[in-house]
C-alpha cells in the first residue's frame, strides 16, 4: 500500500486470436476461479487508486469482491511489472516505492 493509503489496480484482458497483447504476464483459469478463459495484465491500464473509493465502491456494489489470487500468480504479476514496456513511469515510481517502504 502506498504513503497515502493508495493501491496499484491491474485489468486483467482476455486473449483473443489475432489481436496483439503485452505477453509478460499470462494467466490461466487455473489461477484464480474468475478466470474462465486465457488471460493477461494489461499493464498499460494498470493505476493508482485511494483505498477509500474502493472501500466506497464496495459499500455502492459497483465493485464485486474477488477471491484472493495465491502467491505465486501475485508474484508473476509483480514480475510482469519489470519487463513490460507498457508500465508508465507513474506505475514504476509507485511500485519502487512501496518496495522501500516495505524493507
Amino acid at each position: 500500500m502506498g504513503a497515502d493509503n493508495e493501491v496499484l489496480l491491474v485489468n486483467i484482458t482476455t486473449i483473443y486470436p489475432r489481436i496483439p497483447y503485452d505477453k509478460s504476464c499470462i494467466l490461466n483459469p487455473k489461477d484464480h476461479p474468475f478466470l474462465k478463459h486465457p488471460s493477461y495484465v494489461k499493464y498499460s491500464k494498470a493505476r493508482i487508486i485511494r483505498v477509500d473509493v474502493i472501500k466506497n465502491g464496495l459499500l455502492a456494489n459497483t465493485f464485486k469482491p474477488q477471491d484472493m489470487i495465491d502467491e505465486e500468480v501475485f508474484k508473476r504479476i509483480i514480475e510482469g511489472f519489470r519487463v513490460s514496456s507498457y508500465v508508465s513511469p507513474k506505475i514504476l515510481r509507485f511500485l519502487e516505492e512501496d518496495q522501500n517502504a516495505e524493507e
